[in-house]
């Protein structure tokens, strides 16, 4: 794990980028263009650190834990 990824759980981005992939969640995550305005990345990258941050634990209960890993996967293999 590098320090950026560290930093990464807890700080303000890593709780709005989970805030959005929850509300977003039952309609498969948001558009790659929201993603990209909101957040300056591609969609692949927003899901690869989404998976990453709660695999790595931080403050997302199970049941969000379970949803928005089915969601990365989902996304990050379409």
């Amino acid at each position: 794990m590098t320090t950026g990824q560290k930093q990464m759980i807890g700080d303000k981005e890593s709780r709005q980028m989970i805030e959005f992939a929850s509300q977003w969640a039952l309609y498969g995550g948001g558009s790659s263009d929201d993603i990209f305005v909101k957040f300056g990345v591609s969609s692949k990258v927003f899901f690869q650190r989404l998976s990453w941050m709660i695999e790595s634990g931080g403050t997302v209960d199970p049941d969000e834990r379970r949803t928005l890993r089915e969601l990365c996967d989902k996304r990050m293999r379409g």
